[in-house]
C-alpha cells in the first residue's frame, strides 16, 4: 500500500495530515506526488474531490523554504478557489513561516500589496494578479513552481491572453503544474 511517507513527504506535512484525518494518499496523489517532488512538469487530470490541491500543495511546501522569498504562483480561476487553495497552504505550512497570499479581485488592492512584501507563494487570479504586475507591486521574476488549478475553467472564462501576459513575467527555467477536470486541445 502506497502511504504518504513513501511519497517522501518531511515528517512535520505527515503528522499535520495524520492530524487532519489525511492518512492514505488518493489515486491522483500517488501518480503525481513523486513527479512533483522530482521536479518534473505535470499535466494532471483529474475529476473535483480527488486531492489535486494536497498532490502541489504539499512536495511544493516541502522545497520552498522561507528565505527563499517569493517563488510559487498559483493560478486558479474564481476567487472562491483562490481562497480555498491558500487555505490549504496555510493549513499545511504550520511551523514554517511560509506566507501565503491570496490576490483576488474585489477587495482592497492595497492589504494585498503589503502581505506580498512577506510572501513565498501567491495563489491568485489572473485579473488582479496582473493589476499588481502593472502596478510594480510583485514582480514574478524568481517563481520556480508555476501551477495551473482547474486550468479548463481558466480557458472557459476567457483567462487565455491574461495567462500568457503573465507567462512573459515568469522565467522559462521552473517548474510547470497544469491540473485540470477536462483536457481541450488548448491546455
Amino acid at each position: 500500500m502506497i502511504t504518504f511517507e513513501s511519497l517522501h513527504l518531511s515528517k512535520p506535512i505527515i503528522a499535520l495530515l495524520a492530524k487532519h484525518g489525511i492518512t492514505v494518499p488518493t489515486p491522483v496523489q500517488q501518480a503525481m506526488m513523486p513527479l512533483i517532488a522530482q521536479g518534473h512538469d505535470v499535466i494532471a487530470q483529474s475529476e473535483t474531490g480527488s486531492g489535486k490541491t494536497l498532490c502541489f500543495a504539499l512536495p511544493l511546501l516541502d522545497k520552498i523554504q522561507r528565505r527563499d522569498g517569493l517563488t510559487a504562483l498559483i493560478l486558479a480561476p474564481t476567487r472562491e478557489l483562490a481562497l480555498q487553495i491558500s487555505g490549504e497552504f496555510i493549513k499545511f505550512s504550520q511551523g514554517t513561516q511560509l506566507g501565503v497570499t491570496a490576490v483576488y479581485g474585489g477587495v482592497s488592492i492595497g492589504e494585498q500589496t503589503r502581505k506580498l512584501r512577506q510572501t513565498n507563494i501567491i495563489v491568485g487570479t489572473p485579473g488582479r494578479l496582473l493589476d499588481l504586475i502593472q502596478r510594480g507591486s510583485v514582480h514574478l521574476d524568481a517563481i520556480r513552481y508555476l501551477v495551473f488549478d482547474e486550468a479548463d475553467r481558466m480557458l472557459d472564462m476567457g483567462f487565455l491572453p491574461d495567462i500568457e501576459r503573465i507567462l512573459r513575467h515568469v522565467p522559462k527555467k521552473r517548474q510547470t503544474l497544469v491540473l485540470s477536470a477536462t483536457l481541450p486541445k488548448e491546455i
